[in-house]
């Protein structure tokens, strides 16, 4: 699947590159953005204070011998997933597309199914403005693929997104998820005029994939 969808990328900017100049090739690279670096502002500084307040909090619960330690220990994972939640949630709502990649990648960390965070997970696949966000968002959200608000959001999403990429991203995660109730979407997206030639192609083969054993 990811060779294939490799193969799809690279096909795509070979055409992109017939079409565009130096500059807008640049802009439209695939999966990573080369000149994309990670500033230690926002991010780093809060990810330190966590690391801080878990180190200094854990000490104390160790040095308390009241036999209530477990639940102390629960307490402080749990305020730990909150606090992790909260950076991520922040990291996504910045101005940099870095910080916001960053924010993204880190939420993968979160354990946990937080309806808030599978929310901003989605608006970030839906309106987020950097194609290297987007398809991250993709890749966050597989994770959450059990929940029936996430699959939802990833079928609503073929119908929204321009950037062949990002399309081409979601076609194989409703492939890879088995999700035949997103041969509609594909095929709307299919049939679409302005449907570039390659994720035409691309939907086609997903469709019959899908139908295979219905």
């Amino acid at each position: 699947m990811r060779a294939n969808f490799e193969r799809l990328v690279d096909d795509f900017q070979r055409q992109q590159a017939k079409q565009r100049n130096e500059k807008q090739k640049s802009e439209a690279h695939g999966y990573w953005m080369p000149g994309l670096t990670f500033r230690p502002n926002f991010a780093h500084a809060v990810l330190a204070l966590i690391m801080l307040v878990s180190g200094f909090q854990m000490g104390r619960t160790f040095n308390i011998g009241n036999g209530n330690n477990n639940a102390q220990i629960a307490d402080l994972q749990k305020q730990l997933i909150q606090t992790q939640q909260q950076v991520a949630l922040g990291m996504m709502q910045q101005d940099s597309a870095s910080e916001r990649l960053e924010g993204v990648n880190y939420s993968q960390k979160v354990s946990t199914t937080d309806p808030q965070m599978l929310a901003a997970l989605l608006h970030t696949l839906n309106f987020d403005e950097s194609v290297d966000v987007r398809l991250a968002a993709i890749d966050a959200l597989h994770r959450y693929h059990e929940q029936p608000t996430v699959r939802k959001g990833l079928m609503d999403a073929l119908g929204k997104q321009k950037s062949p990429l990002v399309q081409i991203a979601l076609i194989d995660a409703m492939v890879d998820l088995k999700e035949r109730n997103a041969v509609k979407q594909l095929a709307d997206l299919q049939h679409a005029r302005d449907t570039n030639p390659l994720v035409r192609k691309h939907t086609e083969w997903a469709i019959q994939q899908l139908n295979k054993g219905m």
